[in-house]
Parts: C-alpha cells; structure tokens; sequence
C-alpha cells in the first residue's frame, strides 16, 4: 500500500503520508492488547471470521471512501485493527486445532504464507505504480480476504476453547466430524477441570518480567524491535 500512497490523487503532506502508512500498526497495538481476552470471552472461530468481514470491506472503503485525509487514516486504523486481532488469534487457533507434534510446522507455515502474501502485493503495487491506479491498488486486497472469509466461515470452532467453556458435547461433536476422533465425556470433563483451575492462576504482567521469564521475554521484545526498526 506504499506504492498507492505515492500516486494517491489526494493530496497528502509527507507527515500525513507517514501517519497514514502507519494507521495499520497504530490499530494493531491497541487490539494485540486484548486480542487474547476477547477470544477467551467470544470463542476463536468468529472473532477470525469478523477480522476476515473488515479485511473484505476496507480495501473496497479506501478505493471507493477516501475522500481526504481522515478518512483514509480512519479506514487504515480499522483495518489495523483487525489485523492486530489476527495475528494473535490466529497462532493461537493453529496451535489449538493441529495435534501437538505438526503444531510448530503449521504455524511456521502460517508465517510464510503471510511474508510470501507481503511479497506478492509489493510487487503487484510496484506493476500498477505507472498506471497510477491506486484504488485499483487498495481494491485488489478484497479478493484474498473473501476467500479467507469463505473459508472462516466453514471451519469449527476450537474445541479446547468449548472445553474450558464447559460445552462438552459441542467439542465432542467437533473432534468426532472433524478430526475422526473420539473421546468421551468424561475424558472431556476431565480436560474442563484442568483448564478451569488454570483459569482461576492466570499469569500476571509481572510474571512475565520475574526472574524465570525475564530472559526470554527481553529477546521476543528485541527481535520484534528489531525486525520492525529494520523494516
């Protein structure tokens, strides 16, 4: 979306540009906060399908709704938004729905799905740059994030999530259509147990900063820093 921003037709200053190319990090920040939190209350499945829902319409929003400068950065921080949601929740779904030995593959997929997407676009900007087509541009991002949409809509739920929300019969339902498995009840209710006295010892802020986790969380901080500082 950097290339549209340079053939954008309204006019912008160099600080609004700044500011609207980062309108998607500064939705993202506030979001990633309580991604975590909100999907514990609301389940996974519809929390992704609502990000997939603004995905699909805010591309169409900037090629037809730009009208000046508020707009565009309002368009660009919802987005952010959703996007700071997913991707949270959507490590966490992988993590929750993949059997423990392929968990680290799948998600490493997910990873590469999302720099070879990122690829892709830059280059697909830079080929539509000297048309100066940049609604065009922003308007092309729709059609992946309708797939996705489609695709949300058709998957489970989590079934550890309706586990800890003590929906047994629905996780029972799940893991028997969807992955051939079958577990009883009680084996399920077991699992519920479990997660609720995990519920009531939930990590603090602090916990993340004691002594046993200092380490690791300073280097998950700077790597993230870094690969951000050095675009």
């Amino acid at each position: 979306k950097r290339q549209a921003l340079n053939v954008i037709s309204i006019k912008l200053t160099e600080a609004e540009i700044g500011l609207a190319a980062s309108g998607l990090l500064l939705g993202s920040i506030f979001s990633s906060f309580f991604a975590g939190d909100i999907s514990d209350r609301l389940g996974r499945k519809w929390i992704l399908v609502l990000d997939a829902i603004i995905f699909t319409i805010i591309p169409i929003l900037l090629a037809v709704a730009t009208f000046n400068f508020i707009t565009f950065l309002t368009w660009r921080i919802i987005e952010g938004f959703a996007l700071g949601m997913d991707n949270v929740l959507s490590g966490i779904f992988i993590a929750e729905m993949v059997p423990t030995n392929k968990r680290n593959s799948y998600v490493a997929t997910q990873q590469l799905m999302t720099v070879i997407a990122q690829f892709s676009a830059f280059w697909i900007g830079y080929a539509l740059t000297p048309l100066k087509l940049w609604q065009l541009m922003f308007a092309l991002g729709a059609i992946p994030a309708l797939i996705i949409l489609l695709l949300r809509i058709k998957i489970p739920e989590s079934p550890r999530w309706l586990t800890s929300k003590g929906r047994i019969k629905e996780a029972k339902e799940i893991l028997s259509k969807f992955f051939g498995v079958n577990v009883s009840e009680d084996e399920l209710n077991s699992i519920y147990s479990e997660l609720l006295k995990e519920s009531r010892n939930l990590p603090s802020w602090k916990d993340l900063f004691s002594s046993k986790f200092r380490k690791y969380a300073i280097i998950a901080i700077l790597a993230g820093l870094f690969m951000q500082f050095s675009g």
